[in-house]
């Protein structure tokens, strides 16, 4: 087997460097673009390309990132809602507490 070959050592460790470079970069500009919202769903979706691409050594990790992106999306903003209304609950019960209103 030739070492630059298409099917090579070198093409097949290019090709994963460059699409685990690219997914960050998605990453970087759908968590920065979506201003803090969307960052829970890229990071899923992140996760998920990067799964496809390293342990089953699948194809179209780019088509795995945006689909994912879409499916997740509200499930994720939904409990990230959650959470930080709930963290909003306890630090102003935790304000009032100390402020002697409650």
């Amino acid at each position: 087997m030739n070492f630059f070959n298409i099917d090579g050592p070198f093409q097949r460790i290019g090709s994963f460097v460059f699409d685990i470079m690219v997914l960050g970069l998605l990453w970087t500009l759908i968590s920065m673009f979506g201003f803090g919202i969307t960052i829970g769903a890229a990071t899923t979706s992140l996760y998920a390309a990067c799964y496809v691409a390293l342990v089953k050594e699948e194809g179209y990790v780019f088509k795995t990132f945006f689909t994912t992106f879409k499916q997740k999306i509200f499930e994720v903003n939904f409990c990230m809602a959650y959470t930080c209304s709930f963290i909003c609950a306890h630090v102003l019960q935790y304000y009032l507490h100390n402020k002697g209103i409650t």
